[in-house]
């Protein structure tokens, strides 16, 4: 809504465009982000448990260090999609109604049947 309201009715094609770009870049480093904290949450997790930790080959893991990174980056999206939330709210708020900017042109026709008459006099 707020790329809709920013934008001129000639541009809005390569508004949304740019939209959706920059949300599979975002959507990209999110993941490699949330990656990067479940390797390591999994590392430490490992190496307290006294296992080898090779981060070619994770299948050896034990499942107590597999789920504490996977715990550590479900958090971590959690804190991410609040701050998406509050990010949302704070360029939302006051956009009022994104589309037709005024009332709706009167029908060539309204004046000759009659109902512009009746509209006027419910």
């Amino acid at each position: 809504m707020y790329v809709s309201s920013v934008a001129g009715p000639g541009e809005q094609g390569i508004a949304g465009g740019t939209f959706n770009c920059i949300t599979q870049v975002g959507t990209t480093f999110g993941l490699a982000i949330m990656t990067i904290i479940q390797t390591k949450l999994e590392q430490r997790e490992a190496e307290r448990l006294g296992a080898v930790y090779d981060a070619r080959d994770t299948s050896g893991l034990p499942k107590a260090a597999v789920l504490k990174g996977l715990r550590g980056a479900f958090w971590g999206m959690t804190a991410f999609a609040f701050a998406a939330l509050v990010v949302a709210c704070l360029a939302l708020w006051g956009i009022g109604t994104v589309g037709h900017r005024g009332p709706p042109p009167a029908k060539a026709g309204d004046e000759e049947t009659g109902e512009a008459e009746k509209v006027e006099a419910a």
